[in-house]
C-alpha cells in the first residue's frame, strides 16, 4: 500500500492498492470515457524547487485492525530544468501488524513532467522484504489539441496501454491547479490524475479547500531564519482529498487525505485515512534547490 503514499508529495499522491484500470487496444474509444474539457491553464504559478524529508508514523489504528504501528521516512525532490519538472521520491516504511509480524517496504518513484502538461515519463519500484520488486515504467501523453484522449504506454512484456480522457492531468499540473483554485477562493476541485505509480495508473481526486490561514511558528523566530523555517512557514490552506479508482460508478473513495499546502507548493503535513488505520507524514527538513535560469517564454509556464 505504500507505493501510492509516496506519490502524495507530487499531489497525486496516495497509497491504497486500487483496482487495475481497464486496458484498451490502441485507438479504442471506451464508451464511458466521453471527452471533457481539460482544466484551464494554471497561469503564472510555480512550486519552489526543493528537496525535503518527511517523518511517517501511525496516526490511528482501529481496535482489532490489522496494523498496530508504522514508522519510516519519505524523501522528495522537485527540480526545474526549464522544459520540465523532475521528481524523485524515496520512501522506507516499517509496518507492525497486530499478529506480531513486521514488514519493511521500500518505494521509489522517478518522473518527468513537461511544463506544457502534455507528456509524462515515469519509473516506479516497490520492494518488500518478502516479495520480489514490482517495477512499472513507461510514458504518457495527452492530445495536443486538448481534445480526444490521452494514452499511457507501459514498457514490459505485456506492452499494456491505458486510455484516458482529455480532462486527465499529470501530478505537477494537479498541484498548480489546486493552488490556482485556492488563490481564487474556490472550495472544490475534482479531476482525473495520472501518475503511473501502480497498475491502476490514475485516480479521480476530489479536493475540498479550506480557508487560508497563517501558520504559527510557536513563538518568535530567531534571526536569521533557517532554510526550513523560510520554506515551511507563511500562509497555507487546509485541504481534504478523496481518492477514487478509475471506476466512474464508484460511490465511496478508496481513501481520504488531510493536507496542509503552503503557498509555495510545499506540503507541510498530511494524513491518509483508511478504514482500519491512518498514517501521517510531517515535514522534518527542507532546503531549496537552485532555480533554473530559463529564457523568456512566449507564453506563461504553468
Amino acid at each position: 500500500m505504500s507505493s501510492r503514499f509516496a506519490v502524495l508529495l507530487s499531489l497525486i499522491f496516495a497509497c491504497a492498492a486500487l483496482a487495475p484500470a481497464a486496458a484498451f487496444e490502441p485507438g479504442a474509444t471506451p464508451a464511458s470515457l466521453a471527452p471533457r474539457a481539460a482544466p484551464a491553464p494554471a497561469g503564472n504559478i510555480a512550486p519552489v524547487p526543493h528537496r525535503a524529508i518527511y517523518t511517517v508514523k501511525l496516526a490511528r489504528s482501529r481496535n482489532g485492525g490489522p496494523v498496530s504501528g508504522v514508522k519510516g521516512q519519505m524523501y522528495f525532490s522537485l527540480k526545474d530544468d526549464c522544459q520540465a519538472w523532475d521528481i524523485q521520491q524515496k520512501m522506507k516504511l516499517r509496518f507492525y501488524y497486530s499478529e506480531g509480524e513486521v514488514s519493511d517496504t521500500l518505494t521509489d518513484l522517478i518522473s518527468r513532467e513537461s511544463k506544457d502538461g502534455k507528456t509524462y515519463n515515469f519509473y516506479s519500484r516497490r520492494r518488500t522484504d518478502q516479495d520480489a520488486p514490482e517495477i512499472l515504467r513507461g510514458e504518457a501523453s495527452l492530445a495536443a489539441s486538448g481534445k480526444g484522449f490521452g494514452k499511457a504506454s507501459y514498457i514490459g512484456e505485456d506492452g499494456r496501454q491505458i486510455i484516458f480522457d482529455s480532462a486527465t492531468i499529470f501530478p505537477i499540473r494537479h498541484t498548480l491547479e489546486i493552488l490556482r483554485h485556492a488563490r481564487a477562493g474556490k472550495k472544490f476541485f475534482s479531476v482525473n490524475v495520472f501518475d503511473g505509480a501502480d497498475e491502476a495508473g490514475y485516480n479521480q481526486i476530489s479536493t475540498f479547500i479550506g480557508a487560508k490561514r497563517k501558520l504559527s511558528d510557536g513563538g518568535a523566530t530567531p534571526a536569521p531564519a533557517s532554510a526550513t523555517q523560510l520554506l515551511s512557514s507563511g500562509s497555507a490552506w487546509p485541504m481534504r482529498m478523496a481518492f477514487f479508482g478509475p471506476d466512474t460508478q464508484q460511490a465511496s473513495p478508496d481513501y481520504e487525505m488531510d493536507m496542509t499546502l503552503l503557498e509555495n507548493g510545499v506540503i507541510k503535513t498530511m494524513r491518509v485515512d483508511y478504514d482500519d488505520f491512518s498514517m501521517s507524514a510531517d515535514l522534518a527538513k527542507i532546503e531549496a534547490l537552485p532555480a533554473a535560469k530559463c529564457a523568456a517564454l512566449s507564453e506563461p509556464a504553468f
